[in-house]
């Protein structure tokens, strides 16, 4: 059973309303924070977050604003930077410390913001198919991050009215399997696509972070210049990629756990969601990176 929990922050001279899943169980151990990527959701990690408790830690998954059931301000800049302080204030608002990081894809480049402003609050990170390593980065990103074409591309991915962008087909270029995706997912998924506020957040995150050449050399610059601090710290890390990736090449994992001096796993038979699609080895590479971390 898992219970939605809103919590409001101050944060650039606005009232932001963000929306975590918890489970409804009491809570242990340190808290396993989890971001999900650009157009997703909280729920998405909802298969890993029984595993998680009974590891030991107390899981909580978040909609990143503009996402989910958080609100969506179109007073911001939806920048890396400014989601990073966003979340940052967020932690420090409901306390948590020693907290075990989890990002994937954008989430991931969001989590190692929030270390760069909070470092003495993250003792361990997981980055899933992290965007940012490099400039490789899914072809339909590329051109809906163009200025002209951006509102179009991004209505086209998010118009639920189109058989291809609805059901498990919508989920093709993120898996590699969409029949593999359970139907809550698909549900979950279909609903958020009517929420307009998604498609002003969705859009405006392709333009600071990428162009038609791929992800912006400033932003690889950031993540560079983070990935090293957590290198030079020593904050256990592990890097997870499906190996087969549309989104986000699998290759670029070498470079991610070189830079943050992590452990890469490679997924077979996974595309970009792998913690969803292929959530049992997921769970069982995260259990053993823990157990490693923690013996």
């Amino acid at each position: 059973m898992f219970v939605d929990v809103f919590t409001t922050i101050k944060v650039f001279d606005l009232n932001i309303t963000i929306r975590h899943v918890e489970l409804d169980k009491p809570k242990h151990g340190n808290p396993a924070l989890m971001l999900h990527g650009v157009g997703s959701f909280a729920d998405s990690f909802n298969y890993n977050m029984e595993h998680l408790y009974d590891l030991g830690y107390w899981p909580i998954a978040v909609d990143i604003v503009g996402f989910g059931k958080s609100d969506k301000p179109q007073q911001i800049q939806y920048t890396l930077n400014t989601f990073s302080i966003i979340m940052s204030d967020w932690i420090k608002q409901c306390q948590l410390t020693n907290i075990l990081l989890i990002g994937t894809s954008f989430g991931a480049g969001v989590g190692l913001g929030i270390y760069d402003i909070i470092p003495e609050d993250i003792i361990s990170i997981i980055l899933i198919s992290p965007a940012g390593f490099g400039k490789d980065i899914w072809v339909m990103y590329r051109i809906a991050s163009m200025p002209l074409i951006r509102s179009l591309g991004v209505r086209l991915l998010f118009n639920s009215k189109f058989k291809f962008n609805k059901g498990s087909k919508s989920w093709s270029s993120f898996v590699y399997d969409h029949t593999s995706i359970p139907k809550e997912m698909i549900e979950y998924s279909d609903d958020y696509k009517k929420d307009h506020g998604i498609r002003y957040a969705y859009s405006q995150i392709l333009t600071k972070f990428a162009h038609i050449f791929g992800v912006k050399k400033e932003v690889i610059q950031l993540i560079t210049t983070i990935a090293v601090k957590v290198k030079e710290n020593n904050i256990p890390t592990l890097i997870v990629w499906g190996k087969n990736d549309n989104i986000i090449p699998s290759r670029l994992g070498k470079v991610a756990a070189q830079l943050t001096g992590g452990s890469l796993s490679l997924i077979d038979n996974s595309g970009h969601m792998a913690h969803l699609e292929q959530f049992n080895k997921y769970n069982q590479v995260v259990e053993t990176f823990l157990e490693g971390i923690n013996n």
